[in-house]
C-alpha cells in the first residue's frame, strides 16, 4: 500500500472496519504538531505541521504559520523562537483550513506528541465533527508506559538516536513524533495500540 493509494476520504463509517487486524506497520501514518501562544484556553495556533510518512521516510509535509490575532507572547517566543516578524502577512486558519482538512483527511492514522494538547488546540479552529474517524496515536503516552520518566521529545530523540534539525518547528517535531512513533509500535495492531479515535476526542 502506498500513501497515495491510501485514503478513505468520504468513507466514514469504514475506517474501523479497514484497520481490523492490520498493523501499524502497514501503514502510512500522518504526524501532527503545533507551535502555540501558550498553554491556555486563550492561546492559539501559530504554526502547523505535518508530514506523511511511509515507514520512516517524508514522502509529504505542510506547514504554515498561522496569525493568532494577537502579539506573539515573550515567553512563547522564547521556547519555539517564533516572532511576530515571522508571523507578518501569515494567513487566518480560516484562509488554509481547506488544505488543512485534505491533509488530514487522507486516511493516515494520526500521531502527535501530546495529542491532548495539540488536538484541543485544533478544535479551536477546526470542530470535531468535521475530522475523520481515523485512529489517533499519543507518543507522550506511550513513552511514558515504556518506562520513560522524562519523555519530552528532544529527550526522546536522544534516547533513539533520531537527528532533531529543527526542535520546536512544527514540522521537524512532527517528524521526529512520527519517527518515535514507529519505535513503539513495530509489528503492533493499530485498533490494540490506539489512543481514541479522532472523532472521539472531547473538549
Amino acid at each position: 500500500m502506498t500513501p497515495t493509494s491510501f485514503s478513505l476520504t468520504g468513507q466514514r463509517e469504514k475506517y474501523r472496519e479497514f484497520y481490523e487486524g492490520m498493523t501499524w506497520d502497514e501503514v502510512p501514518i500522518l504526524a501532527i504538531d503545533t507551535e502555540t501562544t501558550g498553554f491556555s484556553s486563550t492561546s492559539r495556533i501559530v504554526e502547523i505541521g505535518m508530514v506523511l510518512m511511509d515507514g520512516e521516510e517524508v514522502v509529504d509535509s505542510f506547514q504554515s504559520f498561522l496569525d493568532p490575532g494577537h502579539p506573539m507572547p515573550e515567553d512563547a517566543s522564547s521556547v519555539n523562537g517564533i516572532t511576530d516578524v515571522m508571523l507578518e502577512g501569515a494567513p487566518k486558519f480560516k484562509d488554509i483550513e481547506g488544505d488543512v482538512l485534505e491533509f488530514l483527511c487522507r486516511g493516515a492514522p494520526w500521531v502527535m506528541h501530546n495529542a491532548p494538547f495539540d488536538m484541543r488546540m485544533l478544535s479551536y479552529d477546526l470542530p470535531v465533527h468535521r475530522w475523520p474517524q481515523v485512529p489517533t496515536l499519543c507518543t507522550l503516552k506511550k513513552a511514558r508506559a515504556h518506562g520513560h520518566r522524562k519523555a519530552t521529545l528532544d529527550v526522546l530523540a536522544a534516547h533513539y538516536d533520531i537527528e532533531q534539525k529543527e526542535a520546536h518547528r512544527a514540522v521537524d517535531d512532527a517528524r521526529v513524533c512520527g519517527l518515535i512513533a514507529r519505535h513503539f509500535t513495530r509489528g503492533r495492531l493499530i485498533l490494540d495500540t490506539f489512543t481514541k479515535f479522532a472523532h472521539q476526542w472531547d473538549f
